[in-house]
């Protein structure tokens, strides 16, 4: 600590000044009295006598007083040291970090953005100019040094992700900006499509989720990606998932069948009605559970992103319970002469399902049942069979 305090002192020595009190303290030829002309006797060219030097100035009134030169009060401040280290001083401080600071997400997102803008995060790069590995390659594409804009935007896997949020017209500007301007014009201009309202947040935390998937691969040697990912050869899956609207109540539940391989089985939309999120998402299995008998498979799996829904079918529930029959007909079900597993998958994978469910909402009350992929489920599909980046945006 001491090296550092004295590798700063000077610095510190050209910001003091004395309030002559008694000067006892007080060397006139050896402090600072003008700040950027530094000590007197260094002013001079002919050095006068020691005794000279070292006399002090004649006592006049209560003790000498040190004062730090730079804040109106005389007081020492944090903020104060750090401006007289920057060359700036006397120009406005950057408004794009006060800005960061106002940024619309968790308070560990906006220093990440923070150390973004520096250029400080730990990519494979640093740690290799700091000897923590030898290979400085980005570890999802294995194709450069592994820079900060190549991890968060530049590879293709993370450029495919963007596309999906960026509006088409913004890609070019999104895609050149170099690494400040790229934080700060994303902090400025609403970049999104119509599905991404909230520009600021989307984008803090997509660079945050990237970069967490990034720190997978590195630290743990897994991806963190939120794809679907196929059933066993022998097996079809089923995803199921529901739309509630909280205003009206208004419930629906919609499923999307596959094979091993990826390929369209069948599809459904039901809207329920009026009722209670729950009910709702069980309802879903139960359609789901019931539609795969009827079509003869005997190997399937539901997945499902209720871990309510799915505890209470694990554990059961009182007859006196609101769910009471819906938990009992799954149960009933999966009890069949089959090989039927429930799984729990995070929303994030369950994309194809969330286009059918909110499509139950167009359709008249019932069960509606496709033998073929409706025309926005496609791309869906074939995204979930090319594997691409899909990290999960948690926006609480």
């Amino acid at each position: 600590m001491w090296k550092g305090i004295s590798k700063c002192w000077p610095i510190v020595e050209r910001n003091i000044a004395w309030n002559i009190g008694d000067g006892n303290r007080v060397l006139f030829w050896k402090d600072i009295w003008i700040s950027d002309r530094g000590r007197l006797i260094d002013c001079v060219s002919n050095q006068p006598p020691e005794s000279v030097v070292d006399m002090p100035v004649h006592p006049s009134g209560s003790h000498d007083c040190v004062r730090w030169r730079i804040t109106h009060d005389g007081n020492f401040s944090i903020r104060s040291a750090y401006d007289s280290l920057s060359p700036n001083l006397n120009t406005p401080r950057p408004t794009i970090w006060s800005k960061i600071w106002k940024w619309p997400v968790h308070e560990r997102i906006r220093s990440f953005i923070c150390l973004i803008t520096h250029g400080k995060i730990l990519t494979n790069s640093h740690r290799r100019q700091r000897n923590l590995t030898d290979n400085a390659t980005f570890p999802r594409c294995g194709r450069t040094d592994e820079k900060v804009l190549h991890v968060l935007r530049d590879c293709d896997e993370v450029a495919e992700l963007w596309t999906r949020f960026v509006a088409p017209q913004r890609w070019n500007t999104f895609f050149s900006l170099e690494l400040g301007d790229w934080i700060d014009w994303n902090r400025r201009i609403h970049v999104g499509n119509e599905l991404s309202d909230n520009w600021q947040t989307i984008f803090g935390v997509a660079c945050w989720q990237i970069w967490k998937s990034r720190n997978f691969i590195v630290f743990e040697n897994r991806d963190s990606n939120l794809q679907d990912e196929p059933p066993d050869h022998d097996r079809v899956k089923c995803n199921v998932d529901v739309s509630y609207f909280e205003s009206t109540r208004d419930a629906a539940c919609g499923g999307v069948a596959r094979d091993a391989s990826g390929n369209f089985l069948f599809s459904f939309c039901h809207w329920i009605g009026c009722g209670e999120i729950i009910r709702a998402e069980l309802r879903g299995i139960v359609n789901g559970l019931e539609m795969l008998w009827e079509k003869g498979f005997h190997k399937v799996m539901i997945e499902c992103d209720s871990e309510v829904a799915l505890e209470l079918v694990l554990n059961g529930v009182v007859d006196t319970h609101p769910c009471s029959a819906l938990v009992q007909r799954v149960r009933s079900l999966i009890d069949r002469h089959w090989d039927a597993e429930l799984v729990h998958v995070f929303r994030e994978a369950n994309q194809a399902v969330d286009l059918m469910e909110k499509l139950s909402h167009s359709l008249a009350e019932g069960i509606h049942v496709f033998d073929s992929p409706h025309v926005g489920l496609r791309s869906i599909l074939a995204a979930d069979l090319n594997g691409p980046l899909v990290p999960r945006l948690c926006m609480n």
